[in-house]
């Protein structure tokens, strides 16, 4: 399963993509939980209360949601804009 990071996760992970290998269907909370291990170090990035998570270009909301391995899966740091 490929994860698309951006902005901050991206810059601080050094990486834009990241392959995980995850039971197909999966809900999102396992693969936060083989993000937060797969970046020790930065694993509070990767916390429900950090990180917003978009499955096939839309925001979920709940972490209970199944996604597979053709899904695009996508953590991003909260927006602001002006």
């Amino acid at each position: 399963m490929q994860i698309l990071l951006f902005a901050r996760l991206r810059d601080v992970c050094n990486c834009a993509t990241v392959t995980l290998d995850i039971d197909n269907p999966s809900p999102v909370a396992a693969i936060r939980t083989a993000m937060q291990g797969r970046f020790p170090g930065h694993a509070d990035l990767f916390s429900d209360s950090y990180s917003l998570v978009a499955v096939n270009q839309e925001m979920i909301t709940d972490d209970n949601t199944l996604v597979s391995a053709t899904d695009e899966i996508a953590f991003f740091p909260p927006v602001t804009g002006g």
